[in-house]
């Protein structure tokens, strides 16, 4: 009989969302949720992608950035066109860029880590890209 109303006072909390409170210690932050298709990256996202690309040694210990060969004035310059049609794919083709050794040669990386949905936001949302786009 405990047991009955312990049990049944405990969902009643979590239904309220008392426990989780009651539970939680503030040093886990819980990833961020992945996005919906068609859903917007936010602008927080976004800024956070656009300083990541800037930054050098964001992925590896190479003094090098993705802008180093991807900026305006760089030999392998983002292109609108070729960014649509990899934008379904396009964590893919960031993944590739950062773990090539003759690329930024960084540590293998997944498709869930922030760091890569940030630059995909920023890459995305700059060029006004839909991830539905071939």
């Amino acid at each position: 009989m405990k047991r009955v109303v312990f049990v049944t006072v405990v969902i009643f909390l979590l239904a309220l969302g008392i426990v989780p409170q009651l539970y939680a210690s503030g040093s886990y932050v819980p990833p961020a949720p992945p996005r919906m298709k068609g859903q917007k990256a936010s602008s927080e996202e976004v800024k956070k992608g656009k300083e990541l690309l800037a930054r050098k040694k964001a992925f590896s210990k190479k003094n090098i950035s993705c802008i180093s060969c991807h900026g305006k004035k760089a030999p392998q310059k983002f292109k609108r066109s070729k960014i649509k049609k990899v934008a379904p794919q396009i964590e893919d083709q960031i993944i590739k860029c950062v773990t090539e050794k003759d690329r930024i040669a960084g540590k293998k990386i997944k498709k869930s880590d922030e760091k890569i949905r940030q630059v995909t936001a920023a890459i995305l949302s700059k060029y006004k890209i839909s991830r539905a786009s071939k």
